[in-house]
């Protein structure tokens, strides 16, 4: 399988959550499509890298991860199928005494030969209808206070709370999805030898958006929308929506994934099937990377930096 979307537990060192997915070609995805077929996101601790602490249950493959900055123990997911998912892990890291010091110690409350990690069903899922039709590329967190009014228009409020997610997708559709108002649902925690003969239902958990704003671009031959700030082509990345502000200079290898700095206006890190990493500073010069770093030997399917950690990536 190959990691498809990663995020770290905010102000947690150590501790992150990855997500997986079958390496099938579009033919085999499209053969087995609407039918019943479970996927599992793990959450892991560095400090034991063999055996996952949480185990995420969600009825597709997840292709984007993110916690909530605030509500550490949320985590909301974007699915191949354009739904939107969410957990709460809090119950599971309290039920493990699940803890990681800063110089990347875990700390297990639990007995040792307890090795079952614990597997947690969704407590909300968008509903089908009302999701996107393309894979959920993207899904983040909007700043602290922002709401949506009935109006549909955006405002600030003076609250801490972060309650609006916002996902997006090839089909040009950015949806806002709101969790202030969710119904207050017992997490259940089973482990996963008891789940594998239970039967889940998502049906339960239906969540409509409070927003959607369609930027997709149709033509006779195809649809386009915006998946990420910073799009990858085969050989070449541009920054953009509709129309490209910079276009990169072919590079050697297919490019797989691109991220902004968080600190460094204009740094850009670009992952290539090569298992190479560029890294671009347009501020300095456009033409070509600053710095190529051999990362592994296989591609770099996904990026993300600890932003709350001593360390980058």
């Amino acid at each position: 399988k190959m990691v498809t979307a990663i995020d770290w537990v905010p102000g947690k060192y150590g501790i992150l959550a990855a997500a997986y997915s079958e390496t099938k070609p579009f033919d085999e995805r499209l053969q087995v499509s609407g039918r019943p077929s479970n996927s599992y996101s793990l959450i892991w601790c560095f400090s034991d890298p063999i055996h996952p602490k949480i185990i995420l249950e969600s009825s597709s493959d997840i292709f984007s991860l993110r916690f909530n900055p605030k509500k550490t123990g949320l985590v909301a997911g974007g699915c191949y199928n354009g739904q939107v998912i969410l957990w709460d892990v809090s119950v599971a890291e309290e039920q493990i005494g699940m803890k990681c010091t800063e110089n990347l110690k875990c700390v297990q409350e639990q007995e040792e030969n307890t090795r079952k990690a614990p597997l947690l069903t969704c407590i909300l899922l968008s509903s089908a209808a009302k999701s996107h039709t393309a894979v959920v590329s993207d899904v983040r967190w909007l700043p602290s206070g922002l709401q949506v009014e009935g109006n549909q228009r955006i405002v600030r409020r003076y609250s801490q709370e972060t309650s609006i997610l916002v996902s997006i997708a090839a089909d040009g559709k950015v949806i806002f999805w709101d969790i202030s108002q969710m119904n207050q649902i017992d997490t259940k925690l089973e482990t996963a030898d008891e789940m594998q003969t239970s039967e889940i239902s998502f049906e339960k958990h239906s969540w409509d958006p409070v927003l959607q704003i369609d930027l997709s671009m149709k033509t006779p031959h195809r649809q386009l929308g915006p998946l990420k700030i910073v799009f990858s082509g085969d050989s070449h990345f541009f920054c953009g929506t509709e129309k490209p502000m910079f276009v990169s200079r072919s590079a050697e290898g297919y490019l797989t994934c691109g991220y902004w700095s968080p600190s460094r206006p204009g740094v850009i890190y670009i992952g290539l099937a090569d298992g190479r990493m560029e890294v671009w500073d347009l501020l300095d010069h456009s033409h070509q990377p600053s710095m190529v770093v051999s990362v592994s030997s296989c591609q770099v399917t996904c990026m993300e930096f600890c932003t709350s950690c001593k360390f980058g990536f």
